[in-house]
């Protein structure tokens, strides 16, 4: 699938496992609770997100918690395995230890793994699907979902200073769930460690070791609550759907 097709019709039946990692504070959200707790129709923003991608063939959802988290509850509305493991300190630390402990399950080292933002409560079924979809038919090491820029980017120099405006003809921003297999993202994220190469979502750690995603084209509805005023923009969406 190339980027910009529109997300396929037909339900994928590629079984995955779901993995959010959540043991951030949330600092840029400037609040005593962590955003991924802050409640939305009365739910915390994790549950929505777990809803959200632990839908069609989920076969487990492991979440990587803060080792002092006092807030977690499980969802009442969890019908497959919910495991939490203790995350890291930086995302990818997080991301590795919910892997391993996928590992330790038993899953297979080709099995499929959807990682997906704490804060992000929307991701449409047919986005998912479309996803599996890739993963299940490419070449590729995996596949993101992402969005086209639509914003005029400008490259700033000392002194804010505009240098120019950057072609956004080929930039897209990357979103989430991303999907990978398991053994796959795991040596990834190890070979990135061993060199301390930066990861700043999963499809960084595979081109850090010279794989391959691919990019499928995903809903504007895929909101990440970043700030407490991205709440209001949740909340409205929601009376809309």
């Amino acid at each position: 699938m190339k980027p910009g097709l529109p997300s396929v019709n037909k339900p994928s039946q590629t079984p995955y496992h779901l993995v959010i990692p959540a043991a951030g504070i949330g600092s840029r959200f400037g609040a005593n609770t962590p955003k991924q707790y802050a409640l939305i129709n009365g739910q915390p923003l994790i549950h929505h997100a777990i809803a959200a991608a632990g839908c069609g063939n989920c076969l487990s959802i492991t979440i990587a918690l803060h080792a002092e988290d006092s807030y977690w509850q499980l969802p009442a509305s969890a019908s497959v395995p919910l495991h939490t493991v203790v995350g890291g300190k930086e995302r990818a630390d997080s991301v590795y230890q919910a892997l391993l402990a996928l590992q330790e399950r038993s899953v297979a080292d080709d099995g499929v793994v959807l990682v997906h933002d704490a804060a992000r409560p929307f991701v449409p079924d047919n986005d998912i699907h479309a996803l599996l979809a890739a993963v299940e038919s490419s070449t590729e090491e995996g596949a993101i979902l992402a969005a086209p820029v639509a914003d005029t980017i400008k490259l700033v120099e000392e002194g804010n200073r505009i240098s120019h405006t950057v072609d956004r003809s080929n930039l897209w921003r990357a979103l989430t769930p991303q999907a990978f297999r398991l053994k796959a993202l795991i040596s990834a994220l190890e070979q990135c460690q061993r060199e301390n190469a930066i990861v700043t979502d999963e499809a960084s750690a595979i081109e850090a070791v010279g794989g391959r995603v691919e990019v499928v084209k995903g809903s504007a509805a895929n909101i990440k609550v970043t700030l407490p005023e991205d709440l209001q923009s949740v909340a409205s969406y929601m009376e809309q759907i």
